[in-house]
């Protein structure tokens, strides 16, 4: 992963995390889903990482992109209206509330990616018949199965920050993909604990350090 990549993902885990704990939907799911529809967050009209389509009613303003929808044995370009959000976050949050539909039952029945995955395409979310195999690919490829550990689980080793995720980026590739970078407020909320707490920022304690640097030379 570049430093992009996980960037884009420490964005959005810590929220697919503690909405893991009201829907059962794994985190990895939700992060692969994320990274395929918006492009890691590059690609993401309304901030809208997921691809949500907008119906009338449904208390979201839209945006209208063209996209492509498989039908007829081919692929098809259309212009699709697409709901359209404040924040990255407010897309994760209504992306957990459309899968605690009942139509999605049998996903949220299924406690491993691999199934998740299939039952997402089989309950109508999405209707590229490759969705399930890009989902797990991704998840595979970028270990995002690691988010799956439950919340109430202990955590080998984590580094907190304070304020703008921004102003700590630098966590060393290697390490940052089993040693998550999570703002200290989310942790909290989250329910998570953690064998080894490294803080960056706040008030001084024995845990503190001043720089991502000085945390990485304690992982």
């Amino acid at each position: 992963m570049n430093q992009s990549q996980i960037n884009f993902i420490n964005s959005i885990s810590p929220q697919a995390r503690a909405d893991f704990k009201r829907s059962g939907v794994l985190p990895s799911i939700t992060i692969a889903q994320g990274i395929l529809e918006s492009g890691w967050g590059s690609h993401a009209p309304g901030d809208n990482l997921f691809g949500v389509e907008w119906t009338a009613g449904c208390g979201f303003d839209f945006v209208e992109v063209p996209t492509k929808e498989f039908y007829g044995g081919e692929y098809h370009t259309i212009m699709a209206r697409f709901r359209s959000y404040n924040s990255f976050a407010d897309s994760v949050a209504d992306h957990t509330n459309i899968l605690m539909l009942s139509r999605y039952d049998r996903v949220r029945g299924v406690k491993d990616y691999k199934n998740q995955a299939q039952y997402i395409k089989i309950c109508g979310y999405a209707t590229d018949p490759n969705y399930p195999s890009s989902l797990i690919n991704l998840i595979e490829c970028y270990n995002l199965d690691d988010y799956d550990m439950e919340v109430d689980e202990m955590i080998d080793k984590i580094v907190l920050y304070f304020g703008d995720a921004d102003i700590f980026p630098a966590v060393p590739v290697s390490q940052a993909e089993h040693c998550p970078l999570m703002k200290k407020a989310d942790f909290e909320a989250a329910g998570m604990k953690a064998n080894t707490i490294i803080q960056i920022g706040g008030k001084p304690e024995s845990d503190r350090v001043s720089t991502v640097k000085e945390a990485a030379a304690l992982l």
